[in-house]
C-alpha cells in the first residue's frame, strides 16, 4: 500500500512538473520561434525590394511611394535617392548602408535567423519527446500500480516484459525494444521534476 501511494505522488510530481514547466517552456519557445519568423519574413521583404531597387534603376533618381502611419492611414512620400538605406543593427541602433552593403549585412541576418529558428524547433521538438515520455512513463506507473492491486499476494511481482535500469533511476520502465539512451533521458527528466522548486 505504501508503493501505490508513493507511486501516486510521483504521478502528481509529474504532472505538476509536466503543466507548470514543460508546457510552460514549450509556449516560450513557440513565442520565440514565432517572433525570429517574423524577422526573417522582414528580412527576406527587405531583400526584395532592395533587389528591384537595383533592377529598375531608380536607387537614385528617386521614387514615389506610400508610407503607412498606421490603421491603414498612408500617407505619399518622394523617396528622393534610394541608393543608401538605414538598417538596424541592433539595440534601437541604425547604420546607413549603400544597397550592396545592405545584401551582404542582410545575408549574414537570414543565415544567423535560419539557425535560431532551427535551434528553436529542436528545443520544441526536444521539450514534447520530454512531455510525452513522461506520459508513457506516468502510464507505465500507473498500469504496475494498479496490476500490483489486483495480483495476488505472492513472492514474484508480475513483471510486463519491463526491466529497471537501476533503482536510483526512478523505477524507469525501459521496454526491450527502446533504446537505452531514454533511460539517461528519464533519469535527467525525472530529476528535474521531482526536485524541490527553486
Amino acid at each position: 500500500m505504501a508503493m501505490n501511494e508513493e507511486l501516486s505522488k510521483k504521478i502528481v510530481k509529474f504532472e505538476k512538473f509536466i503543466n507548470e514547466v514543460l508546457k510552460s517552456d514549450l509556449k516560450k519557445f513557440e513565442e520565440k520561434l514565432d517572433v525570429k519568423n517574423t524577422e526573417l519574413a522582414e528580412f527576406i521583404q527587405l531583400k526584395s525590394v532592395i533587389t528591384t531597387l537595383k533592377s529598375t534603376e531608380c536607387n537614385e533618381s528617386g521614387f514615389k511611394t506610400q508610407v503607412d502611419l498606421g490603421n491603414n492611414f498612408f500617407i505619399q512620400a518622394t523617396v528622393e535617392d534610394a541608393s543608401k538605406i538605414f538598417l538596424d543593427v541592433g539595440l534601437g541602433y541604425f547604420v546607413e548602408f549603400n544597397l550592396d552593403e545592405a545584401v551582404v549585412l542582410i545575408n549574414v541576418r537570414v543565415k544567423l535567423l535560419e539557425m535560431q529558428i532551427s535551434n528553436l524547433r529542436k528545443e520544441i521538438a526536444k521539450t514534447n519527446a520530454h512531455i510525452k515520455l513522461l506520459l508513457m512513463g506516468m502510464r507505465n506507473l500507473q498500469a504496475s500500480a494498479s496490476e500490483s492491486l489486483a495480483a495476488p499476494l505472492s513472492p514474484q511481482p508480475v513483471v510486463r516484459k519491463l526491466h529497471y535500469a537501476s533503482p536510483e533511476e526512478n523505477h524507469l520502465p525501459v521496454t526491450e525494444d527502446q533504446p537505452r539512451f531514454w533511460s539517461k533521458t528519464w533519469k535527467a527528466i525525472c530529476a528535474r521534476a521531482l526536485s524541490p522548486p527553486t
